[in-house]
């Protein structure tokens, strides 16, 4: 939804959006409204093809809110630190549908998103660079919405793929400076960021909301494979 919103605000209908998903914008609106993996690729598609600006999957990311999540996001914002809000973030990833995969690291002075590039879809590389994009640019909104103030800044952003033209909407979106053609993908912050408090902690709200998220995880249904 957030995609598509985006895309009609440069003139791109919901006909033109969401061709070959089976979907309409009502269906966008309908909370009972199912979408796979698959639909939301050829959404992505279909803005690389038809979208002229490069900014559409950093506008998308920084327009998804935590709340979007349901039971994981709000499991994620009554975290009682920001360490544990990445273990959390990580240990229920698989209910927030994603394309990418994602781990953390400490290491050193430093606390990183961590982007292996297993990723399980087939893709160009404008796609890959697409859903990274919208990730990397989510992670930043986030983690930003989740303190008060800008105290804990990324320190830098570092990618496995080649810099594209618009490197300057890596910087403005994630506030940090940005390498390409590292060995690995990863958004680094301070360490001392695992110990602030979120705005919204709340250490039994917290564990109330992971049993749920246990719960839901259970009844996730997953195939992997080739026919999954």
């Amino acid at each position: 939804a957030a995609l598509a919103e985006v895309l009609a605000e440069q003139g791109i209908g919901p006909e033109a959006s969401l061709s070959g998903t089976g979907l309409s914008a009502e269906s966008l609106g309908n909370p009972e409204t199912l979408t796979s993996v698959r639909q939301y690729i050829t959404v992505c598609n279909n803005a690389l093809r038809l979208s002229e600006t490069p900014e559409t999957p950093f506008r998308t990311g920084s327009r998804i809110p935590l709340s979007a999540y349901g039971m994981y996001g709000f499991a994620l914002v009554c975290s009682p630190t920001i360490r544990e809000y990445f273990q959390v973030a990580v240990k229920y990833h698989r209910l927030a549908t994603p394309l990418l995969s994602m781990s953390w690291q400490e290491q050193g002075d430093h606390a990183s998103w961590i982007f292996p590039m297993d990723t399980a879809v087939a893709h160009p590389d404008s796609l890959l660079r697409f859903l990274m994009e919208q990730q990397l640019t989510q992670l930043a909104t986030h983690l930003r919405a989740m303190l008060e103030g800008n105290a804990y800044r990324p320190i830098r952003a570092s990618l496995s793929y080649p810099a594209p033209r618009h490197t300057h909407l890596y910087e403005r979106y994630l506030g940090c400076p940005v390498r390409f053609g590292q060995p690995m993908s990863e958004l680094v912050y301070p360490k001392a960021v695992l110990s602030a408090k979120p705005l919204l902690a709340h250490r039994l709200t917290s564990k109330i909301l992971q049993e749920t998220c246990d719960r839901i995880l259970g009844e996730v249904k997953t195939s992997t494979g080739v026919s999954g």
